[in-house]
């Protein structure tokens, strides 16, 4: 295959890969963010109708006994218990304060009183009078407190009934004279609550289910469901499972995906209201539910298909850019090689092809001037068998310089494609755009709305960070620059006065220097890059409640050679992590703890590596962490670091 195709074609797989495994990634937390801002939406709608339900049954369980402590009621039971002649009088009067306490708007549609037996003595109903109730819970429950019986269907009244009784007393002493009775409408009395869907969608719905796991609201999708759908789904034996193991005492309630009584997947959670050891379960469809990660499906879709289009384009003209000077430059060796010697084929190209080019012209012009002597005609021969091994050696050269570009290829194949404009340019697109969605929209979204924007422009400008990460690493690889004599001093002098004075100041962060540091032959500007990233990484993972402090050391190693260590004071690094963290994208902690790309450390590997030095780390887990790396002393400078290996070792 030729070089060219394999450019372009390492290109397209790169980027194939990269752009694969981004759009999962985000996708995946995309999805995780927008259950949990679902479910704790679901778990507050559910707390706030369970503890309405609560505070409801306590104001009629309130007025309940308010009417029991009717100075009427009382007189009218003692009465009737006493056998008086005005008994009949008295009841009358009873059964007219009970009507006028009826309160058919709220559902309370029937009163009645029991006597000390469990029969009715009087009613807002004539015909249940003399009715024996004394085997019924509500009469049962309610001798020594108010007691709410679980709704049912009542045979009597046709209706779906909660009944809510307490026991009469004589105030002086105590003295048991019946129960009262108030019958509620079940729908009445809970339908407002439950059907109330108010941010639930479409297909989100609220309704109640007793300790009979039958529902005792109307469910929103199947009719007639009070008292006669009784449900049995994974939700629902999860539920009373826990009922098995808390009692009826409040517990933790844990979220789920489900299906629900229909067969459909729902995001559910349920709460608890003891006394009645009913459960409300607060669910919305799966499908509704997720419905905004579908646009985010498809604008991830569009990116990554236009993505590896872009890459494959420059890969080809970048592709052909490379290879055409040395197809070139092969094909004038040969014409060359074949006895042609005024062909020329120098390049003004500054790389090693444009000096061989020019070396071959030279070498053309000698062997021409060469064969023009007749009487040197032995020495041309001699030249001529020299200038066909140059010729020889030259082709091997070229076949070595070819290996070079390529293997220099494969190590640029990752970042080179993502320095061009077309590709910055979408991401430049989605933040500013998104940027000014957000604006403009304001209040018009709402909170998930709002929160899916702040992830799609949060997310570009992460890849824009990305992809400015791996352009300097690029220009590292890519850019020759010649060194000179650096003074270390006046590098961490710079960065404490302009680019760290923020961030000191900030963190209360010091940059301690104990003895002076040597000179070193080394870039100036990728000398100061390497010692920034080195300080911000020990002040970014510093411990909590720590001031962090950088201690910057040298000690040489050899006659030329001096070791360059930075302490930090901060979390540490586990030693299974030492040989990891300089590799790209490698990362211990998680980004919403740490910020940053990940490309720092490999970029400081980089910068010593084309110094011809060796990076490394040492450290423990909470015990700080000590970078260290090598480079070549000034040569002004080795007397000096002679003197100061002294210092450090005495």
């Amino acid at each position: 295959m030729k070089i060219a195709h394999k450019i372009s074609l390492s290109f397209l797989i790169a980027v194939v890969l990269l752009t694969g495994i981004s759009g999962a990634v985000f996708y995946s937390k995309a999805r995780t963010n927008l259950q949990q801002a679902i479910f704790a939406h679901l778990e507050t709608t559910a707390k706030s109708r369970a503890h309405h339900i609560e505070n409801l049954l306590e104001e009629h369980k309130r007025e309940v006994e308010l009417m029991a402590e009717s100075f009427q009621i009382e007189t009218t039971l003692e009465t009737i218990i006493n056998n008086h002649p005005d008994s009949t009088k008295l009841i009358e009067e009873t059964k007219s304060e009970l009507e006028e306490l009826l309160h058919p708007e709220i559902g309370l549609y029937e009163i009645f009183i029991l006597n000390p037996d469990g029969k009715i003595i009087a009613s807002t109903d004539q015909s249940r009078i003399g009715l024996d109730k004394s085997t019924d819970a509500y009469f049962l429950a309610a001798k020594n407190k108010t007691y709410i019986k679980d709704a049912y269907y009542s045979q009597t009244t046709k209706q779906n009934t909660i009944c809510i009784s307490t026991p009469i007393q004589v105030d002086e002493t105590g003295e048991f004279l019946g129960v009262l009775v108030a019958r509620y409408n079940a729908l009445e009395f809970l339908y407002e609550i439950t059907t109330e869907r108010t941010g639930l969608g479409e297909t989100g719905e609220i309704y109640l289910v007793n300790k009979d796991r039958f529902m005792i609201t109307p469910s929103r999708f199947v009719k007639d469901t009070v008292l006669r759908q009784k449900l049995d789904t994974e939700k629902l034996r999860k539920v009373f499972e826990d009922l098995e193991e808390f009692g009826a005492e409040p517990h933790p309630h844990v979220p789920l995906i489900y299906e629900d009584y229909r067969g459909t997947r729902v995001l559910g959670i349920h709460d608890h209201i003891p006394e009645m050891q009913w459960y409300l379960l607060a669910e919305i469809d799966v499908k509704e539910a997720l419905a905004p990660l579908a646009k985010i499906k498809r604008l991830g879709i569009v990116i990554m298909l236009l993505i590896p289009v872009v890459v494959w384009l420059i890969g080809i003209v970048l592709a052909r850019f490379i290879s055409k000077p040395i197809h070139e430059l092969h094909k004038g060796t040969e014409i060359i090689g074949a006895g042609n010697f005024d062909h020329t084929v120098a390049t003004d190209a500054k790389d090693e092809v444009g000096q061989l080019s020019r070396a071959f012209d030279q070498m053309t012009v000698n062997l021409k001037k060469t064969t023009t002597s007749v009487s040197n005609l032995e020495k041309e021969v001699a030249e001529r068998e020299k200038a066909e091994r140059a010729l020889q050696a030259a082709n091997r050269f070229l076949s070595q310089a070819s290996k070079k570009l390529e293997d220099s290829n494969r190590e640029l194949q990752n970042f080179a494609y993502i320095a061009s404009h077309d590709l910055r340019e979408p991401l430049r697109k989605i933040s500013s755009f998104g940027g000014l969605l957000k604006e403009s929209l304001g209040a018009n979204l709402n909170p998930d709305d709002q929160e899916n924007l702040e992830f799609m422009v949060n997310g570009a400008d992460r890849m824009n960070q990305m992809i400015e990460g791996l352009l300097v690493y690029s220009r590292l690889t890519t850019r020759e620059v010649s060194p000179e004599v650096v003074d270390l001093n006046e590098t961490v002098e710079q960065l404490v006065q302009l680019e760290l004075a923020v961030v000191l100041q900030e963190t209360a962060a010091t940059i301690e220097v104990p003895q002076p540091l040597p000179k070193v032959w080394a870039v100036p500007v990728q000398m100061n890059q390497l010692l920034q990233n080195l300080i911000v990484n020990g002040i970014k993972y510093r411990r909590e409640e720590t001031q962090p402090k950088i201690v910057i050391t040298a000690k040489r190693l050899a006659q030329d050679t001096i070791r360059i260590e930075v302490q930090d004071n901060g979390i540490g690094i586990k030693e299974e992590f030492h040989a990891d963290i300089f590799a790209m994208f490698r990362r211990l902690h998680s980004r919403q703890k740490y910020e940053g790309a990940g490309i720092g450390l490999a970029v400081c590997k980089k910068i010593v590596e084309k110094h011809g030095g060796q990076i490394g780390v040492e450290s423990k887990q909470g015990q700080g962490a000590t970078f260290w790396f090598t480079l070549s002393l000034a040569k002004q400078e080795e007397e000096s670091a002679e003197r100061l290996q002294h210092v450090v070792q005495g």
